[in-house]
Parts: C-alpha cells; sequence; structure tokens
C-alpha cells in the first residue's frame, strides 16, 4: 500500500491542479487577444497596483517604484505576479498591461491556480505527520475536490495564502517540535522565512505567532520529557525559560522598532505639515524619552534629522535643538555620550548599509541594558527575579530516558504510541540540548527572519506605513460594520444575518457541500471534544490538539463575530474541516471493527467523495460556458435597437460588456449607457421623511423617464436592500414594483448559469453574494413597455398599491 500513496498523491496533485488551472478566460471577450472584461473587482484594483510596481526607481524612499498604493492584500504578491507575468510575457510575446490584449490579468489568476494546487500536498504533509498517511491521503483527496476552494483559484485576489501558509507553517511547526540537532535549526529557519511571506502578504499573518508559540512551549516539554525531569522542575524551567524569551523579545523589540519604524527623535518633524500630527508625534517622543529615559542614562539614544545633520557635525546646532533631538535634557550643560544616526533610514540617501550599521549600534546597547530595560518600566520586575532563581536551581543537562519520549510520540487518535506507518519523532540518541538553544534560539531565528523577510519582500508596508496602517484601520471598520463606523454597501447584504451560524451555513450548502461539510463541522467537534475529555481525565493534551486549536478556535471566534460575512474569510479554516472530516472516518473505522460499523464508514466515506467529485466537475462545467453577463449582452445587441437607453446600478457591473459574437458591436456607441450620476443610485440614503427621501424620489423618476431597459447585472444591490426595509422604503418599493409592470416595465430576460452536471443544478441564489456575483451572477432584464407620467411614478414609489404592495419577486 505504501508504494500506492506517491502514485496517488501525484495524481490527486494533478487532478486538482487540472481543476484550478483550466478555464482561466471565463470572462474574457477574445480568449485569442486576452481581453479581458474584468469581473471580479477586487482583480481590478489587484491588477491595477501590479501594474504600477516597476523596477525603474528601486528604493526605499517613499517615492519608489515599489509602491503600489494598495495595501489589502500586502505588496509582496505584486512583486511575484509582475515578475512572473513579465518572464512569461517575454516568451509569448504579449504586453504585460491592464488594458486590451494585455497578459496580467491571466498570469495572475495561473499563480492563484499554482498555489491553491500546493494546498493539496501541504495538507497531506500535515495531516500524515499528525494522524497517518491514511488521513493524510484522504485529506488531500478532500482539498483535490472542494468546491470553493477550486473556485478562488480561478480568481487573480491571492484569497488563500493565508491558509496556504498556515498549512506549511503548522508541518514545520510539527516538525519543530521533536526534531533536534541540524534539523531543528532547518525548520527554524523555514518558520521565520514562510511566516516573513505570509507577513509581507497579509498582516493578519500575525495570527500565526499562536501556533508558533504552542510548537516552542510543546518543544520545550518534550526536551523535558526526555530529561525525566520531575513536574515541579518543568515547571519552574518552563516559567523561567518564558520570562527569559520575554524579556529578551521586549528588548529586542525596542531595538527593531525605532530602527524599521522611527519615533519622533528620529523623524524630521518640521516635515510634517499637520500641526495636530506634529503635535502627537512630538508628545509620543517625549513619552519614549521618559520610557527610555531612567534605563539609559550613559550612553543616552538620540538623533539628528537628515536637514539637521551638517550642523550637528559641526558643532552649530542650538541648545533648543540639542534638547528637542534628545542630545541634552534641560538643565544639562554638557552634550551627553550618544548613539546618533539619522532616521528614517530610507530618507536622506541612507543605503541598506546604514541601517544594518545603525541596527548594530542600537542592538548593542539593548542587549547590554535588557533586564535594565524591564526593570525600569516595572513591565517585568517580578518575573526577572523569578527568572533568576529559576535558573539558579534549573539542572541544565540531565540523562534521558525511554518513558518521556514515548508520551512525546503519543498520537492524537488517542493510542498510546504512534501508529505503525508514522515513525516516532523522538529517537533514543537524541542529544539533549542547552537552554540557549532550547529557549532562545528557536524563537530568536524566527523572530529576525520573519521581520528581515517581510521588510525585504514588501519593504513598502514599512517605509509607506502611513497608507499601510490606514488600510488596516479601513478593512478593521469594514469587518466591524455600522458599529464600528464600517458601514459600506458591500457589506450591508449582511444585515439581520446569525453570527457563526451564517458561516456554518454557507460552509455546508456551498463552500465544501453538505456531505463534507457536515461531516467536517463533526469531525472538528469531535477532536474538540476529545480533547476536553483527555484534559480532563489525564490532565493532559496531545500536540496535535494544541497545534491545530490554538489557531482554529481563535480564528473562528474571532472571525465568526464579524459584521462582514464574507466566504473568503472561512477559507483559512477550510483545511481543518477537512482533516476534521477525515480524521473522523478513519477514527471509526479503527474504533469499531465490527462488520456493520464499517460498511456504514465505508457508505459514509465513499459518499462524501464521490460528491465532492461530482461537485467539483459541475463547477468546471460552469467556468467552461458563457460568462451571464456576457451572455446577457449578447441578447441585447440581438434584440435592443441601436440608441436604446440602457440604465444600471451603480455599485455594479457595467452590462453591456463587448463580446466575441458581436465584435463589431462596441457598447458605448451602440447604445446609450448610464454610468456616475445617471445610474440607478439605490445605496444612497432613504429615509422615511426628509429631503434624502425627495431626492431618491426625483432621481428614481428621472431615471424611470428616461430608459428603455433596466439592468441588473447581479442581486447584489436588491439582495442586500431588500434586508434593509426600515432603511430602503422607496428603494424597497422600486424593485418590488418593477415586477409587477405598473411602473411601465416588464421583464424580458433572465440570464443564470449555476454548477451543474448531468441535469443536476445547484441553485445558489441564495448563498453569500460573492459566491456568485464574480463569475456566474444573475441578469435581470426589463423593457418599458408603455410610458407612465412622472407624478404617477412618484405617487407609486411613495405609496405602492395595496395589491403590489403584497406582491413578492420570484427573482428576490
Amino acid at each position: 500500500m505504501r508504494r500506492l500513496i506517491l502514485p496517488a498523491l501525484a495524481l490527486l496533485v494533478f487532478v486538482g491542479g487540472y481543476l484550478r488551472c483550466t478555464n482561466l478566460k471565463w470572462d474574457y471577450t477574445d480568449t485569442e487577444r486576452n481581453d479581458s472584461t474584468y469581473q471580479h473587482s477586487d482583480e481590478r484594483n489587484i491588477v491595477h497596483a501590479t501594474e504600477r510596481v516597476n523596477w525603474s526607481n528601486v528604493t526605499l524612499d517613499a517615492d519608489s517604484s515599489l509602491y503600489p498604493d494598495f495595501f489589502a492584500y500586502g505588496t509582496f504578491p505584486f512583486y511575484v505576479s509582475k515578475m512572473v507575468a513579465q518572464a512569461l510575457a517575454g516568451l509569448s510575446g504579449r504586453p504585460v498591461s491592464y488594458y486590451s490584449g494585455g497578459t496580467l490579468n491571466y498570469y495572475g489568476r495561473l499563480l492563484s491556480g499554482i498555489y491553491g494546487t500546493l494546498a493539496i500536498l501541504f495538507i497531506y504533509l500535515l495531516a500524515g505527520r499528525l494522524f497517518g498517511r491514511r488521513v493524510g491521503m484522504l485529506s488531500a483527496f478532500f482539498m483535490s475536490f472542494a468546491f470553493h476552494h477550486i473556485q478562488s483559484s480561478h480568481y487573480f485576489d491571492g484569497r488563500d495564502a493565508a491558509g496556504r501558509r498556515l498549512l506549511f507553517v503548522l508541518y514545520l511547526c510539527w516538525r519543530w517540535i521533536f526534531d533536534t540537532g541540524a534539523k531543528a535549526w532547518l525548520d527554524a529557519v523555514a518558520i521565520g522565512v514562510v511566516l516573513g511571506a505570509a507577513l509581507a502578504t497579509k498582516f493578519s499573518a500575525l495570527t500565526f505567532l499562536a501556533p508558533v508559540g504552542v510548537a516552542w512551549l510543546s518543544r520545550m516539554r518534550v526536551q523535558w520529557e526526555r530529561e525525566e525531569k520531575s513536574p515541579a522542575v518543568r515547571r519552574r524551567a518552563l516559567v523561567a525559560q518564558v520570562v527569559l524569551v520575554l524579556t529578551l523579545a521586549y528588548s529586542v523589540a525596542l531595538t527593531v522598532y525605532p530602527v524599521l519604524v522611527g519615533f519622533h527623535y528620529f523623524d524630521d518633524v518640521s516635515a510634517i505639515r499637520d500641526p495636530i500630527a506634529r503635535e502627537k508625534r512630538i508628545e509620543l517622543g517625549r513619552r519614549l524619552d521618559q520610557w527610555l529615559g531612567p534605563a539609559l542614562t550613559t550612553p543616552r539614544l538620540a538623533a539628528i534629522p537628515a536637514a539637521r545633520w551638517k550642523a550637528y557635525r559641526a558643532g552649530q546646532l542650538t541648545y533648543d535643538e540639542q534638547i528637542s533631538y534628545g542630545l541634552v535634557r534641560p538643565g544639562e550643560s554638557k552634550r551627553a555620550p550618544v548613539v546618533v544616526y539619522r532616521t528614517p533610514l530610507w530618507q536622506g540617501g541612507a543605503t541598506p548599509a546604514d541601517a544594518l550599521a545603525a541596527f548594530s549600534r542600537v542592538f548593542a546597547v539593548a542587549l547590554r541594558y535588557a533586564l535594565v530595560f524591564a526593570a525600569a518600566n516595572l513591565l517585568f520586575p517580578v518575573a526577572a527575579a523569578w527568572l533568576l532563581a529559576s535558573l539558579a536551581l534549573y539542572p541544565f543537562r540531565m540523562g534521558r530516558g525511554s518513558e518521556g519520549q514515548e508520551r512525546a510520540g503519543q498520537s492524537p487518535i488517542f493510542q498510546e504510541k504512534l501508529p505503525p506507518d508514522v515513525p516516532s519523532p523522538a529517537g533514543k540518541s537524541a542529544p539533549v540540548p542547552g537552554l540557549v538553544e532550547r529557549a532562545l534560539a528557536g524563537p530568536l531565528i524566527i523572530l529576525f527572519l520573519a521581520l528581515t523577510v517581510a521588510f525585504t519582500l514588501a519593504p513598502m508596508q514599512f517605509i509607506r506605513q502611513d497608507k499601510w496602517k490606514e488600510s488596516i484601520r479601513y478593512e478593521g471598520r469594514v469587518v466591524g460594520g455600522p458599529q464600528a463606523e464600517g458601514d459600506v454597501p458591500y457589506t450591508r447584504q449582511f444585515a439581520g444575518t446569525v453570527p457563526y451560524f451564517f458561516q456554518l451555513k454557507n460552509l455546508v450548502d456551498y463552500s465544501l457541500g453538505e456531505p463534507l461539510g457536515l461531516l467536517g463541522i463533526a469531525g472538528l467537534l469531535a477532536f474538540i471534544a476529545f480533547a476536553a475529555y483527555r484534559w480532563g481525565r489525564r490532565g493532559d493534551i496531545t500536540y496535535a490538539h494544541w497545534l491545530l486549536l490554538s489557531w482554529a478556535l481563535p480564528y473562528f471566534y474571532i472571525v465568526g463575530g464579524w459584521h462582514a460575512k464574507f466566504l473568503r474569510y472561512m477559507m483559512p479554516l477550510y483545511p481543518f474541516f477537512i482533516m476534521g472530516a477525515a480524521w473522523l472516518l478513519v477514527y471509526v473505522w479503527d474504533r469499531f471493527p465490527r462488520r456493520r460499523w464499517r460498511v456504514v464508514t465505508g457508505l459514509v466515506g465513499a459518499g462524501t467523495m464521490a460528491f465532492s467529485v461530482f461537485y467539483a466537475f459541475a463547477l468546471q462545467n460552469m467556468f467552461s460556458h458563457l460568462n451571464t453577463r456576457m451572455a446577457a449582452s449578447n441578447w441585447l445587441y440581438e434584440n435592443a435597437p441601436r440608441n436604446a437607453r440602457v440604465v444600471k446600478e451603480h455599485w455594479d457591473d457595467q452590462v453591456p460588456l463587448p463580446t466575441a459574437k458581436h465584435a463589431d458591436k462596441s457598447p458605448f456607441s451602440y447604445f446609450r449607457l448610464s454610468s456616475g450620476d445617471s445610474d440607478l443610485q439605490m445605496y444612497n440614503e432613504d429615509i422615511e421623511h426628509g429631503q434624502d427621501r425627495n431626492r431618491k424620489l426625483s432621481h428614481l423618476v428621472t431615471r424611470l423617464s428616461n430608459a428603455d431597459y433596466i439592468v441588473w447585472s447581479s442581486k447584489r444591490l436588491y439582495g442586500s436592500i431588500l434586508r434593509l426595509p426600515n432603511r430602503y422604503p422607496t428603494s424597497g418599493n422600486f424593485y418590488r414594483l418593477l415586477f409587477t409592470g405598473v411602473l411601465g416595465f416588464e421583464l424580458v430576460h433572465v440570464e443564470t448559469k449555476y454548477p451543474r452536471l448531468w441535469g443536476i443544478v445547484f441553485n445558489d441564489d441564495l448563498v453569500e453574494e460573492s459566491a456568485h456575483c464574480y463569475d456566474h451572477p444573475k441578469v435581470t432584464i426589463f423593457k418599458k413597455v408603455r410610458e407612465v407620467p412622472p407624478e404617477q411614478l412618484r405617487q407609486y414609489l411613495l405609496s405602492p398599491p395595496p395589491e403590489a404592495a403584497r406582491s413578492r419577486s420570484r427573482t428576490c
């Protein structure tokens, strides 16, 4: 059986790659010319940002050509996509551009498909290490045919970047727990590099520090069990080493922060034009001086702005300037010994060598006064004393035994030893590392490499911190909803939705499908229940539980409570549900060997696998057909007269679009299309009384009077506006009345396309809008069949007829 694992895994990777890397031109007008219509809103922003990146002026300043002016997905993906697109475009002779004939969008989707395929390999590595090869192969199978994972791989938006890197980080952390010697060092280096790449992509990758910290604690425990220390000694050693690492991490943070970020003393505050922002920066500098002053009497950190550097070297600084730069304190007559360098390091002609030299000088001071930092700030005074006492009592090296090694290798399936097909990670001949290697080397290597790699791969996130932080704050307001002042149109669809339940329902109904979704939820709940049972009975928990649940549970708790509940926010959790489903099937198979139980388990597993395959190929079949907006555009070209006035909704895409079937007809010259203020402004405020409603009524009456056709290019607007009747009474009346015909319009065409195979259709109209509003939205077209006087239109919208008010739209 083991000989079949590698070919089977290769087959799964191939099939999963085929599903993710084909039909990538699903919204292209002309596949030969690479004319994309850009139906995905995030893709448009990402392609524009990637196009702004070039290699003409690569510098470490705000004017660098590396600045994409868009931080929602980090900056590292833009650099990679641009380099790959330019390399492949050089071979094909096609331009790398957003415009007609450009290849940037296609190559970005191809990279997303390749990245999604790698997740199949990563989940096999992780699940195989944690639970054995059978669970690993089942997990790889389910990931290969994961419905929403395949769909998202057709978008150039990096939605699964966090989940893919998380799988690799967890796999490396599991290795790091048990490896010794050179392997442990390599594991730590790999974790730091992958973590840095994740931070260069998404700020939320900071959550990866939770499983890394759990892996570090588990690693220390494994080493102590090998040495057979008493529980009391283990607890004292654990507290001692945690405090030691926190203390040194604190001093390192005080070193890295001013070098990479800079605070008041290292900024030229005269360049800050906003007086409020300038005062805040000065106040921050004063506070840092209060914190550092007691700790650093000699030497004292100081800095000179680049504009006054020559004056400082010539001794021409005034007394007030020396005080403001931190060279002296009020009342001092002499200039104290200082470590001086000019920052921000990326301004004033500074080079990476300057940054390294400045870092070295400040780091030397920080290390020299590491414990003084802690004591002076009263953050770890008691812990520092406990550290010294614990170190005095801690026996650094002792003999090793086998009992602790067996405990370290316990299986998460609650057997006493690992299954036969999983080699024990602990060996009797493994050397016992010392305190420095055990407690400090690994974490410090990981943190140092993570920061270094993040700055190297995404320097603009540090250089243009103002824009980066503004982007993070904006995203935080969006996910928080109206309570966090994040009321934006594209999150109003979540009004009235139930936290946690809404995400799980979409997971089952759409993202993974009913069989795999329900089995995944059951498996993850069983995994958590067994962890609680083991904790209650034995006072212990396996390393696999600690590692997986340390990230999955907090993430679901935080994300599930957000107002914004987009499907993509749950994507990092798909591997956990998939591994839970695979683990539960294998566990029940092994735990209940009777024939009836194995028949039931086999049928459930085979049924889930068959449905996943069928579901995935139904999606593939959908991508192989013409996009609904383009099909609706063809209908308009064939049925609407030239110069017809076509009105669409704002906050949604244009229909008609250019199509290959009617390449001789341009939508902007063939029709009279609405745009900007002439669109239906349905998201504008619409209250029960006051001028807002009067303006909305006048606007709708004008648009209805001047329109020949009304096109809804998706259900994005009416799907959310009708959920808010108190906020949008007029808009709600408009959507309902349009179907009754009293407004003078008739429904003439509805264009739909759902995942379907062999006559079985998966209708996803009621799923969260991002599931269908890009690649297969429902397009609805109304045609004016009679004129209705403006005053009558106004009266209908203000007070609908009783029979019309009671009617319900079949589209809604």
